[in-house]
C-alpha cells in the first residue's frame, strides 16, 4: 500500500494529516507552501505523485480563503503531476453555512461554488466529516463519503458519565436535533431541544401543547412543565438536576451558546458540557464558553492545539485521525463504509 498511497497536506491542520499518515504507516509528502509579498500563494509538492492514489488533507478553516486557495493549488499540482487518483479529504468544510439562497435575496450559494471549484481543480472524490447540512452532498458531481462522529462522541461521553441517566443531550437549535437525537439514543438518555422564535410568532408553548402526543418521546416530563421561554429561546425538555450536554455542529461565536447555557442554568441544570464537531472558536470565545460550561469538547477537524495548552483540564479535543485513516484505507482498497465508526 505504501508505494501507491500518498498523503499531501496544506497549512490548515498539518498535525491531523501527520496522524492520519501515521495510522496508515506512511509519511506525509513534503510540500512547500509560501506566499509572495502581495499575498499570492505558491505550492510545490516535493516528491513524485505520478500514478499514485493521492489524498489531499486540508480543512477550509481560518484563514478560510487562504486554506481554500491552498486546496485548489494542491489539487491542480497533483493533477498536472499525473496523479492516478486524487481524493480531497476535508475534515471541516468551510462555507457550508452558505448553502442556501434565501428568498428574494441577492446572495450566492457559496457551498455549491466551492464544490464546483474543487472538482474543477482536480478532485475525483471527496471525503468529509459532519457537513453542516446534508444537502451539500448533492452539490458535488463526484462521489462523496460523509463520515459521522457520533460514535466517537458516544464512547467518550459513556466513559465520562457511566450513569447516563444523569445526562440530557441538548440540541442547540433545529439543525443540531438529528445529531443530538442520535447520541441520546445511543446513550439511552433524555433529549432536550432549544428553539429560537421571533416575537411575533405563535407562542411555542401553545404549539407544543397542541402536539403533545407527537413529542412525547422527547422527554419523560410533562410538556406543559418542560417548555420554558427565556429571552428569545424556548426549551423543550426537563434539565433540572441533570448534566446537560449542549450539542452543536460548529462552535464559532459565543453569543447564542452563552444565552442557551444561561437558559439551562436558570432551569436548574447541575452542570453544562458544550460539544461541537468543529471547533472554530473565532474571537477567542473559549473563555466565554468556559464561564458557564464545565468542559468544551470538539474534534480535531480544525486545529485547537493552543486552546488545549491554555485550558488543559477544560478543553477536550477528540482525535478523528483513526476514523479518517480507516476511511482512506477502505477507499484505497474499494471497500464499503457500512460498519465504519
Amino acid at each position: 500500500m505504501a508505494d501507491r498511497l500518498c498523503v499531501v497536506t496544506g497549512t490548515s491542520n498539518p498535525a491531523l494529516a501527520k496522524n492520519i499518515a501515521k495510522h496508515l504507516g506512511i509519511p506525509v509528502c513534503n510540500t512547500e507552501i509560501k506566499k509572495f509579498s502581495d499575498g499570492e500563494t505558491s505550492v510545490q509538492i516535493e516528491q513524485s505523485v505520478r500514478g499514485k492514489h493521492v489524498f489531499v488533507v486540508q480543512s477550509i478553516s481560518d484563514p478560510a480563503n487562504d486554506t481554500l486557495m491552498e486546496i485548489l493549488l494542491l489539487l491542480d499540482a497533483c493533477k498536472r503531476a499525473s496523479a492516478g487518483n486524487i481524493v480531497l479529504v476535508i475534515p471541516y468544510f468551510g462555507y457550508a453555512r452558505q448553502s442556501i439562497r434565501r428568498y428574494n435575496t441577492q446572495t450566492p450559494v457559496a457551498a455549491k461554488l466551492v464544490a464546483d471549484l474543487v472538482t474543477t481543480a482536480g478532485a475525483h472524490r471527496i471525503l468529509t466529516l459532519e457537513l453542516h447540512t446534508d444537502q451539500i452532498q448533492g452539490f458535488f458531481n463526484v462521489p462523496l463519503d460523509h463520515l459521522q462522529f457520533s460514535d466517537n462522541l458516544t464512547r467518550h461521553l459513556r466513559a465520562m458519565f457511566p450513569n447516563t441517566k444523569d445526562l440530557v443531550i441538548v440540541a442547540a437549535g433545529k439543525r443540531s436535533t438529528s445529531r443530538a437525537k442520535a447520541v441520546a439514543e445511543k446513550l439511552s438518555c433524555s433529549l432536550a431541544v432549544v428553539d429560537g422564535r421571533k416575537a411575533n410568532m405563535e407562542p411555542f408553548e401553545s404549539i407544543l401543547l397542541r402536539r403533545a402526543s407527537s413529542i412525547s418521546d422527547v422527554t419523560s416530563s410533562p410538556v406543559a412543565q418542560s417548555v420554558a421561554p427565556i429571552s428569545s429561546y424556548y426549551l423543550l425538555g426537563d434539565v433540572r438536576d441533570k448534566v446537560c450536554i449542549l450539542m452543536d455542529d460548529i462552535i464559532d461565536s459565543s453569543k447564542i451558546l452563552t444565552e442557551i447555557g444561561q437558559l439551562l442554568k436558570d432551569r436548574g441544570a447541575k452542570s453544562v458540557v458544550v460539544i461541537g464537531i468543529h471547533g472554530i472558536f473565532s474571537e477567542e470565545i473559549i473563555t466565554s464558553l468556559l464561564a458557564f460550561a464545565d468542559q468544551v469538547i470538539c474534534s480535531n477537524s480544525v486545529s485547537c492545539e493552543k486552546y488545549e495548552k491554555l485550558f488543559p483540564q477544560k478543553m477536550i479535543v477528540l482525535d478523528s485521525s483513526i476514523l479518517f485513516a480507516e476511511a482512506i484505507r477502505r477507499i484505497h482498497f474499494d471497500q464499503n463504509f457500512e460498519d465504519l465508526q
